[in-house]
């Protein structure tokens, strides 16, 4: 009776509850394109549109690549950040919305959203976490960013 009853509650879970991926990763980042403007009602405080290419790597020795497309809103070097990041995996491209802040002495943190992507990421959604540090918010900014999301389909 007690193996009936196992066999049954496994039928009733979705399969979607199997198909949870925890993926892990630090990209390498540097500012390839950066547009500034003074906002003017206090010095230092800028609006900050950017590229940043980058590479990817993984707790199995495999490298990706990435492009992050942002903005921020920054006074004296801290405040909000914002974007997107396409990481180009051999086995399909992820896309991920982010937002989160960015501190004078060069922390960055905050939370993404999978919206998708092609080949084994294709239909993937989920929900994850970033925290890294870099050299500031400027034409030369590079930073280092460890990733990680929980993937469903």
């Amino acid at each position: 009776m007690n193996k009936l009853l196992f066999v049954t509650a496994l039928c009733l879970i979705p399969a979607s509850a199997f198909a949870d991926e925890i993926l892990t990763w630090r990209h390498v980042q540097h500012a390839s394109i950066y547009q500034s403007v003074e906002v003017g009602n206090i010095t230092g405080h800028t609006l900050n549109v950017y590229r940043m290419p980058g590479l990817a790597t993984f707790p199995d020795g495999h490298v990706a690549t990435t492009e992050l497309a942002g903005s921020s809103d920054t006074a004296n070097g801290g405040g909000g950040i914002q974007g997107y990041l396409v990481l180009h995996d051999k086995e399909g491209d992820l896309w991920l919305k982010w937002s989160g802040t960015v501190s004078s002495d060069g922390l960055r943190k905050g939370t993404f959203t999978a919206m998708g992507g092609t080949g084994r990421f294709a239909g993937t959604k989920g929900e994850g976490t970033f925290e890294g540090r870099g050299t500031g918010i400027g034409p030369n900014a590079m930073a280092y960013i460890d990733n990680k999301i929980i993937l469903t389909k």
